[in-house]
């Protein structure tokens, strides 16, 4: 092989070595942030206590993200906690464009209704409606699993292409 195609080859080696440090460094953060996000899901079921609560109010809310007029649900609940009152608001978290998806939502929470809140023992105003132990409730951490190993395989392959060629 001639020099300038030996250091022609060198250079793409090195350049695809960095791009795979590159991918490897993503695949990393990834999965670095889909277990603290799993850990936390994790968390939240094993030690936030269940309570019942009374739907004290239930309203589909207009919020705007610059021009764009979005539509979500907005739940206010009552509960007792240690002989005490306590009223906490639950956003719905997927707005849409469209009202009808969010109210056919809020017709399975009327008002007078009762429903199985967990509540977070060092802040008790906290709570999460309809936390679930099924696979769906780790869907955004398992996401963003598969896109760290999807960069990872990624690096993987760029790391083997970026190898020099072995002389005979």
């Amino acid at each position: 092989m001639s020099d300038v195609a030996s250091d022609r080859a060198q250079n793409t080696g090195s350049s695809l070595g960095l791009i795979a440090i590159a991918f490897l460094l993503f695949c990393l953060v990834s999965l670095g942030l889909a277990g603290a996000l799993f850990w936390k899901q994790y968390t939240v079921l094993r030690t936030w206590p269940e309570i019942d609560a009374q739907v004290m109010r239930s309203d589909v809310v207009q919020v705007h993200l610059g021009t764009q007029a979005l539509y979500d649900t907005q739940l206010t609940f009552v509960y007792t906690l240690r002989g005490e009152p306590r009223v906490s608001t639950v956003s719905g978290m997927h707005p849409t464009t469209d009202v009808e998806p969010q109210q056919s939502k809020l017709a399975k929470y009327p008002v007078g209704s009762h429903h199985v809140l967990q509540f977070n023992p060092a802040n008790p105003a906290q709570v999460r409606l309809g936390i679930e132990t099924k696979l769906s409730s780790f869907a955004v951490p398992l996401w963003i699993a598969a896109a760290g190993l999807f960069f990872g395989a990624i690096a993987a392959v760029l790391f083997f292409f970026s190898r020099p060629p072995r002389s005979v």
